[in-house]
């Protein structure tokens, strides 16, 4: 399942006021924007030389973040607030995420299958 699909699937099998979050997702329509943002996430990934870039940045209590990468996938995750959980399976390579969480509580399982770029922001309360 790509990240889009993920998200819409989110967005229309749960109403944002009985989940308790709403999330905004942005991912490439063409090739030009995925190459763009694939570009912009990957740097850390040139940084470490081929090998899974994974960023985290957690503040708050009672987060969770879960990853699984492959070569040349980059990960950036943010989690702000509490009671968080991100769980992103990343395969196929050439993968990029940035996923950033807000507030409290919010819920993301997102998987990339390879040359797949997205940015995903959930605020949950």
């Amino acid at each position: 399942m790509t990240v889009r699909a993920l998200v819409l699937a989110l967005l229309l099998l749960a109403p944002p006021a009985l989940a308790g979050q709403v999330t905004m997702a942005w991912a490439p329509r063409d090739g030009r924007e995925a190459a763009l943002a694939s570009a912009a996430l990957s740097l850390y990934a040139l940084s470490r030389e081929g090998r899974p870039a994974l960023r985290l940045d957690q503040r708050g209590r009672g987060n969770l973040a879960r990853a699984l990468q492959g070569r040349g996938d980059a990960l950036l995750l943010a989690q702000r607030g509490e009671g968080h959980e991100a769980t992103v399976a990343q395969g196929g390579g050439a993968n990029a995420l940035a996923l950033v969480q807000l507030g409290r509580g919010a819920r993301a399982a997102i998987a990339q299958a390879g040359g797949e770029a997205a940015v995903v922001v959930q605020l949950g309360w």
